[in-house]
């Protein structure tokens, strides 16, 4: 087996799953550019740290359970003039983390509370905070759940354990 064909297994035995995908083309860029081992390096391992990143943000995110991806500049404010904007821009700082403050977003259905309550999460989970999104119903029969297995105790540290915690429709 070729040192090459090796190089690739060995990528695959260190989990290095960008680097060996890139590293054919890789290779041919730095013979044509007559790159430095040093920049060569830099750079696969570079494309390596973006990739595990990208990865990382993309299973927070699934795990987070959002119904959608809606950030707060997809916001009509204008269909909501109840809503002041100057408010919310306040929350999505993030601010309130500090303080331990709750939010409950209070009103009719299809004013936007769950919108907003997933753009404050999605903003939570850019920063680096942990974020659950769950039905009050969900959350319930999850606790029942927990409850009948004798696990509440886990399952209510698993929930506190979240930066955030967004329970929509409880009214």
């Amino acid at each position: 087996m070729s040192n090459y064909h090796q190089l690739l297994n060995q990528l695959s035995d260190l989990n290095l799953t960008c680097i060996k995908e890139i590293l054919p083309a890789h290779l041919d860029e730095v013979a044509k550019n007559e790159q430095s081992l040093v920049d060569s390096l830099f750079e696969l391992t570079h494309q390596e740290i973006s990739y595990r990143r990208k990865e990382t943000q993309r299973k927070i995110l699934k795990r987070a359970m959002f119904p959608y991806h809606k950030r707060l500049h997809d916001f009509n404010f204008d269909f909501q003039p109840k809503i002041k904007k100057s408010e919310i821009q306040d929350l999505v700082t993030l601010r309130f983390l500090d303080t331990y403050d709750n939010l409950l977003f209070i009103g009719n259905s299809g004013v936007g509370k769950t919108h907003l309550a997933v753009s404050i999460g999605l903003e939570c989970i850019d920063r680096g905070q942990s974020c659950l999104f769950i039905t009050s119903t969900e959350l319930v029969n999850r606790l029942i759940r927990a409850h009948k297995r004798g696990t509440s105790d886990t399952m209510l540290k698993k929930y506190a354990s979240y930066s955030v915690l967004i329970i929509d429709e409880v009214g």
